[in-house]
C-alpha cells in the first residue's frame, strides 16, 4: 500500500495520484470489511436466537405464559402469533389466551370472528367502546358470555346474546328500559351492573307486571347499582315480595372503583387455567 515519503511535505502532482487510487483501494476495502462486519452480526445473531434457552421452553409452559399476556392486554395473541411459526403454533393452541376482545372501532369488530375461531368456541368476554357497535355483533352473539358497553342501544329489535351471563352498563348517562334487557335478549343472563338509570318504575304497572312474567326478563341472579343510579333501583320490599334469591346491589364506589373486567368467578364458563383476580 503506498504511503507518503513525507506526511508533512506538500505533495506533488504525483503524489496526489498515487494518494486517491490507495484511498479508492482502501474505501474498497472498508466497504467489503462493514458487509463481512454485517454478515457476521447477521450470523451471530442467528445462532443467538437458534440457542436461546426460551427455545427449549415446552408447551406446557409457553401456554399458560401466553394465557396470561392474553389476560393482561386482550391484543397479545395477535403480536404473539406474528412473532415466529413456533409462538404462532403455541398461541393459536391456546385457547385461554383468546377470550378478551375490546371493540374500541368498527373495525375490531371483525376481530370476533378470529378470537371465537381463536378460543376454540369458548365464551369470550368484550367490552364495546360504543353502544352503536351492539347490533354489529348479530353474527358473534352466541359466543360472548359477558359485556361491558357504555349504554344499550334504543332498538334492541332481533338481537339476542343466548349465552351472555353478565352485562355491566358503564355510563353514568345512560337511562336503559326493562325491554331493553329483557330475556328476549338476554335469556341467560345472571348478573346486571348499571351506573345509569333505569326509566321504567320497578312497583308500578306494567314494569311490575313484566318483571313477574319470566318470560320477560331474565331470571337475574344479581343487579348492582352505584349510590348515584340507586334511587331507580328496586326497594328491598320489592325484592323480598317479588324476587327474594335477588342479590341487590347498591355500591358506594364510583363507576371507575369498578373492578376490572371481567371479574366475576362463580358465574362465568371460564377457561382452566385462567384465575381472575378476588
Amino acid at each position: 500500500m503506498w504511503n507518503p515519503a513525507n506526511i508533512h511535505a506538500i505533495p506533488t502532482q504525483s503524489d496526489l495520484l498515487d494518494a486517491r487510487k490507495t484511498i479508492l483501494t482502501l474505501e474498497e476495502e472498508l466497504r467489503l470489511a462493514e458487509l463481512r462486519v454485517e454478515t457476521l452480526k447477521n450470523e451471530l445473531k442467528t445462532l443467538k436466537a437458534w440457542t436461546a434457552p426460551v427455545r427449549r421452553l415446552p408447551f406446557e409452559i409457553m401456554s399458560p405464559i401466553f394465557a396470561l399476556c392474553g389476560e393482561m392486554d386482550w391484543k397479545s395473541p395477535l403480536f404473539i402469533s406474528a412473532v415466529c411459526r413456533a409462538w404462532r403454533k403455541v398461541v393459536v393452541d391456546t385457547p385461554e389466551a383468546w377470550f378478551l376482545i375490546n371493540v374500541k372501532t368498527q373495525k375490531n369488530i371483525n376481530l370476533f370472528e378470529i378470537y371465537l375461531a381463536g378460543c376454540c368456541q369458548r365464551l369470550l368476554h368484550s367490552t364495546l367502546q360504543l353502544a352503536s357497535y351492539l347490533p354489529n355483533l348479530a353474527s358473534y352473539t352466541h359466543g360472548i358470555q359477558s359485556i361491558q358497553v357504555p349504554d344499550l342501544p334504543e332498538s334492541m329489535e332481533n338481537l339476542c346474546f343466548p349465552n351472555l351471563k353478565s352485562l355491566r352498563i358503564s355510563s353514568e348517562t345512560s337511562r336503559i328500559r326493562l325491554t331493553q334487557v329483557a330475556a328476549s335478549h338476554f335469556p341467560v343472563m345472571r348478573r346486571l351492573e348499571v351506573a345509569g338509570t333505569l326509566i321504567d318504575p320497578w312497583d308500578v304497572s306494567p314494569a311490575l307486571k313484566q318483571l313477574e312474567d319470566q318470560s320477560t326478563l331474565p331470571n337475574l341472579g344479581t343487579i348492582e347499582f352505584i349510590v348515584d343510579s340507586s334511587s331507580t333501583a328496586p326497594t328491598d320490599d320489592w325484592v323480598k315480595q317479588h324476587r327474594p334469591k335477588l342479590n341487590l346491589i347498591i355500591s358506594e364506589r364510583t363507576i371507575e372503583s369498578w373492578a376490572p373486567w371481567p371479574y366475576y368467578r362463580g358465574i362465568f364458563v371460564t377457561p382452566p387455567n385462567v384465575i381472575y383476580p378476588p
